[in-house]
């Protein structure tokens, strides 16, 4: 899907547990995605550039998360993830994350990125 600006949501089943290297990269018409439980890993610029992305949901199967894939996402980013904010702080990298901003709702509180 990586370029198609025509698509503005996704949601990921159950039967999917990888997200690939650029899958949604440059998908800037894409404002929100949910990511069903059998996820483990997001790769490597899979939402690079997707500028309008405002809301995803990630479930704490989730145990990767590689370079830059949320990277250039702007800076109203809002995370529902279902593990606490140690479980975060355990998959989240400053390069997947790098020049996008956001505030992740974990089961336990909130962790906020904003600019500096």
């Amino acid at each position: 899907f990586s370029g198609c600006t025509s698509l503005t949501e996704v949601s990921i089943g159950n039967s999917i547990i990888s997200i690939g290297y650029k899958a949604f990269s440059g998908c800037t018409h894409l404002t929100s995605m949910t990511i069903k439980n059998n996820l483990t890993s997001i790769g490597e610029s899979a939402f690079y550039n997707c500028s309008n992305l405002t809301s995803i949901t990630i479930p704490d199967s989730v145990v990767d998360i590689g370079d830059y894939a949320f990277s250039s996402c702007g800076d109203k980013l809002t995370i529902e993830y279902s593990g606490s904010k140690e479980d975060w702080k355990n998959i989240y990298t400053r390069n997947a994350f790098e020049h996008t901003y956001f505030t992740v709702n974990c089961t336990d509180g909130k962790i906020v990125k904003k600019k500096r």
